[in-house]
């Protein structure tokens, strides 16, 4: 019981500290990466696909986070993201890959000022930034928002170690 207090405190704590910045940020370039925040409908198909039980994916407000990458800018100025994870699930070695092309302005980013007492996980112990912390990230409620998509899961059939 303790341990969900302290978790939601530091969540609040952790939220407290943000500022959303209104614009869009334009200096996106390739190896930044992009917090993406999915949501409804886009939430539960990549629950799906990361072969969550079909009960959790469910759930009134399911939320998941994860990173992506940029991997750079299309000629006509979109950006291309991208985001890999391994997955095992009953012994078996699973690829998670979702790549798409959206534009630059739909990256918005989060401002943690600069003496803002941040933890790396709940119970962690907390420090004080140095410096303002920029983190751009991307809601996704529905994958329309990008222009070219695709959310893959693969198997892994056979490995060669050395």
């Amino acid at each position: 019981m303790f341990e969900r207090a302290f978790y939601l405190i530091a969540i609040a704590a952790f939220l407290g500290g943000h500022a959303y910045a209104d614009d869009a940020d334009t200096a996106i370039k390739a190896g930044d990466r992009i917090q993406l925040e999915f949501t409804g409908n886009a939430a539960r198909k990549f629950s799906r696909f990361s072969l969550r039980p079909a009960a959790k994916a469910e759930v009134p407000g399911l939320s998941i986070s994860t990173i992506a990458e940029v991997l750079g800018l299309t000629d006509d100025s979109n950006v291309r993201i991208e985001h890999n994870t391994e997955l095992v699930v009953d012994s078996k070695r699973y690829r998670l890959t979702l790549v798409g092309t959206l534009s630059p302005k739909q990256i918005l980013t989060k401002i943690t000022p600069a003496g803002t007492l941040v933890a790396a996980a709940p119970g962690a112990m907390a420090t004080e930034t140095n410096a303002d912390q920029h983190t751009r990230y991307l809601r996704v409620d529905d994958f329309a928002i990008f222009s070219d998509f695709k959310l893959q899961r693969w198997q892994l059939i056979e490995q060669l170690n050395n």
